[in-house]
């Protein structure tokens, strides 16, 4: 614990170390509680046996107390030489525990999820005991209430759906939306702290990706059939020692994943921004040593490419090697790397960067 004085006759602090145990307390309190409420239907049809609507409501409270009050001691008040009254946290120069909270909190937050699930019989011949369980999807609401707050003391609902990827699992969807409860004055350019009748829309966004794969999978005889495969320019024994033609090996493994993201913002009505933006991944296994990686984000907007970089792995057995190369914009150069896999030994590298101002962590 540090105790101060007071200030210098230049407004300077000068504070003085006074040696000894002493004990800080705070704490806080939250509890919170939630149950669950079942739907069923039976429909029977089309292979979907039952449909199932489980709602989740919570509700939880938090209080902390106000630490900076005379009562706990922990802050203490001075003048400077210009007479004013300050305040100050006692603890707040101790290096190993932080500062003490003031202000007091009380909050409490209720929050609503839905999940939407079905039993899908696999074929008629399955019994409907063995019949599978897929998530399709799954909403969830959000909002707290602080009543320390000396205004807007109603927090912002959030929504959030997401459609489960269980029937179609390269396909994904899921949505965003914010809604204030207040008005915006645009007059005054800014909130106000009157409730709207409605709720106004303030951001959302809708997030859609597909992933996709082909190729075999390098193991067992596949394996061997591509090891071989990529030395084209040699023959097996007992064949001619002539150069075969150079060709990359059939059936090589690749994946792929494609983004679509699209948000708005009306926080201010009179200043509307949007943005639609998109990601590409892709990976191709060219042999069972060799690694190649493309990826690219783009502004759909502006119809420009934002930033792609390409990567090439190599496995050297104990070691690996990699070779990153961002061909433009603020991020351009290359990271060149070989180091040995062992965790133990990962500081034994040879490692060469040349990525401008860029600066590596």
């Amino acid at each position: 614990r540090q105790e101060n004085f007071g200030v210098n006759g230049r407004n300077q602090d000068t504070s003085k170390t006074k040696n000894g145990f002493y004990a800080k307390h705070t704490y806080d309190f939250n509890v919170a509680t939630n149950t669950k409420i079942y739907g069923l239907v039976n429909p029977d049809i089309l292979g979907v046996q039952t449909l199932r609507h489980t709602m989740t409501p919570s509700v939880g409270f938090n209080y902390r107390p106000d630490f900076s009050d005379p009562r706990w001691g922990y802050y203490e008040s001075f003048k400077d030489t210009s007479g004013r009254t300050l305040r100050r946290d006692r603890y707040s120069r101790n290096k190993v525990f932080p500062g003490t909270p003031s202000g007091r909190n009380m909050a409490l937050s209720f929050s609503l999820t839905h999940l939407y699930q079905a039993k899908i019989a696999a074929s008629d011949s399955i019994k409907k005991e063995q019949a599978k369980k897929v998530d399709l999807m799954n909403i969830g609401n959000s909002i707290s209430y602080n009543f320390e707050a000396t205004e807007f003391k109603l927090s912002t609902l959030a929504t959030t759906v997401s459609i489960s990827n269980d029937l179609a699992k390269n396909l994904s969807l899921s949505l965003n939306a914010t809604h204030d409860f207040y008005r915006y004055d645009t007059a005054l350019n800014k909130r106000i702290d009157k409730l709207n009748t409605i709720p106004r829309l303030t951001n959302a966004g809708i997030t859609a990706g597909i992933s996709f794969s082909g190729g075999e999978s390098s193991s067992g005889s596949s394996s061997q059939q591509t090891t071989n495969s990529v030395n084209p320019n040699y023959t097996t024994i007992g064949q001619n020692l002539n150069p075969a033609p150079n060709r990359l090996p059939d059936n090589i493994p690749w994946t792929g994943r494609m983004d679509l993201n699209y948000d708005i913002n009306k926080s201010n009505p009179e200043l509307v921004t949007k943005t639609f933006g998109g990601s590409l991944s892709m990976g191709i296994k060219l042999s069972e040593n060799w690694q190649a990686n493309y990826s690219a984000r783009f502004d759909l907007l502006k119809k420009d490419i934002v930033s792609q970089s390409f990567s090439f792995s190599r496995d050297l057995h104990c070691w690996t090697m990699r070779f990153d190369w961002t061909p433009t914009g603020p991020a351009a150069g290359y990271f060149f790397i070989i180091q040995v896999k062992s965790a133990q030994l990962q500081d034994l590298k040879l490692q060469k960067t040349d990525y401008g101002n860029r600066i590596f962590q």
